[in-house]
């Protein structure tokens, strides 16, 4: 059985389709509040005696290898991801098909190696683009078609480094520049970098977002230190909403209102204090897993239950009561309204995408009380296959038997038959780093979710501004005024 849970969590750990069943009674764990005990303390021994899924996946087909991921269809490693057909190596992308090693990416078709595209086709290595296609290796287009390399354009075609060429001068061109190879690549990622650093960029992402600070934050309104947040309303210190409204310091909400310190509350109304809701959760706190519960706390795996306690049923009167009782004794305790403390995770601190956005030592998150695993899924050494050819028409058939070796973290990972089809058919060189590589090579493209305040760099402009752009990077940072005056550009 394929688990997000390490064997050395202890957990009672059950397929997602025994999950999703009838086949378990979550009451049967059902206990009573030890006033003399903190509540931390209990709901933990709680967790360990409930069944809960190996995996948060829903609705999904030959897509056994995803999570948190709803309505796959024939995807394989897709994380956060919902509707997608055809797909590999995604996280965060939404709607996609045909597609391989794509962050961010929503609506989108034959893309490879991208981060935050919405709409486009066929577009390789590139990153912040919108309705584009067939693009290589370029960053901030809108609009455009057959570009390689450019940054900024709007509404262009037959591009080269933001240089204008006609269709023929094009195809020849681009011939010359072996993108099939990992040596043309290179050499073009050179000059579209250096490019990068000369045009100007506007100081965040965000699109029709009123009275809002944050970075990629589009149609919203009054969200305050928000990232990655679409349709959303009244939101402060959120990151990854869509139609979420009046949320606080939460990490996924999408369709949720009254959201609080929370994680992955999915289509839910006032959530205080849970992680993993799925939809029609209502009036739940401090709870694990729940699926359509309503007036309940401190509950694991909860299924279409209401008033429950520790996943012990009471009467609407006996809840009330025994609740304002808990609540005034984990404020004694010093509990309430904190989250989960960090020694309470199901998972290790570098099991999670913690380490991704926050990294630390194994000594540093001891510190912190919680746990480290040291023995993380993988294999070193035992690659079959040391030299794999530059160009993606000299290697065989036979890839996909052998075992490779990660360049960069020498992790051992494989090539399956429908990646190799990919390459071949899009003309992209094979890969030498392992997914996981490839993964944060992608997150890296993205500025950390903090923000800090700069000055517009078009003199003499004095525009201030909230920006995710540190003043070690080398962008040049416009305020939108200034941006959309380029003319270039055009408006986004």
């Amino acid at each position: 059985m394929v688990s997000c849970f390490s064997p050395n969590s202890q957990l009672h750990i059950i397929c997602p389709s025994c999950w999703w069943s009838d086949d378990f009674d979550p009451l049967l764990s059902g206990r009573d509040f030890d006033f003399s005990r903190p509540f931390f303390e209990q709901f933990w021994e709680l967790m360990h005696a409930t069944p809960i899924g190996a995996l948060f996946i829903a609705s999904s087909e030959n897509s056994e290898y995803s999570n948190f991921a709803v309505n796959n269809k024939d995807c394989y490693m897709v994380t956060a991801s919902d509707n997608n057909q055809d797909t590999l190596y995604a996280d965060n992308s939404n709607g996609n098909s045909d597609s391989c090693d794509i962050s961010f990416v929503h609506k989108g078709e034959l893309n490879y190696d991208c981060v935050d595209l919405v709409g486009c086709y066929s577009c390789i290595g590139s990153q912040n683009l919108k309705n584009s296609n067939f693009c290589r290796y370029s960053r901030d287009l809108i609009n455009c078609s057959d570009c390689i390399g450019c940054v900024g354009l709007r509404n262009k075609q037959y591009c080269i480094l933001n240089r204008q060429f006609t269709k023929e001068q094009f195809e020849k061109a681009k011939e010359k520049m072996e993108l099939q190879t990992h040596t043309g690549v290179a050499r073009l990622m050179a000059h579209m970098y250096a490019l990068e650093k000369k045009q100007p960029h506007k100081f965040s992402q965000n699109i029709n977002a009123e009275s809002c600070t944050g970075n990629y934050i589009v149609n919203s309104k009054d969200c305050r230190e928000c990232f990655d947040m679409e349709n959303c309303q009244d939101c402060t210190y959120s990151i990854f909403g869509d139609r979420t409204k009046d949320a606080y310091d939460i990490y996924g909400a999408p369709g949720s209102e009254l959201v609080y310190q929370s994680v992955a509350i999915v289509e839910s109304y006032n959530m205080q204090f849970d992680c993993l809701a799925w939809p029609g959760s209502n009036d739940v706190s401090y709870s694990f897993l729940t699926r359509g519960a309503k007036n309940s706390f401190g509950c694991v795996s909860l299924k279409k239950n209401t008033y429950c306690i520790l996943n012990k049923q009471y009467s609407k009167e006996e809840y009330e009561k025994l609740r304002t009782r808990i609540v005034e004794h984990m404020e004694r305790t010093g509990e309430y309204g904190q989250f989960f403390p960090l020694k309470y995770s199901p998972w290790s601190y570098n099991e999670t995408i913690a380490q991704d956005y926050a990294p630390k030592t194994k000594e540093q998150v001891a510190a912190l009380g919680g746990r480290w695993e040291d023995n993380l899924p993988g294999t070193f050494g035992k690659q079959t296959l040391s030299n794999i050819p530059d160009n993606i028409t000299e290697v065989a058939a036979s890839i996909t038997k052998e075992i490779l070796a990660c360049t960069e973290c020498e992790r051992n990972f494989k090539v399956i038959s429908q990646e190799l089809k990919f390459y071949k058919q899009q003309g992209i060189p094979l890969p030498i780093k392992c997914p996981t590589c490839r993964y944060r090579a992608r997150l890296a493209q993205r500025n950390q979710r903090q923000l800090i305040e700069r000055q517009c760099m078009n003199e003499p402009c004095q525009n201030r501004f909230q920006t995710t752009y540190t003043k070690e990077r080398p962008q040049i940072i416009y305020c939108e005024t200034c941006y959309l005056s380029t003319g270039a550009r055009g408006q986004n």
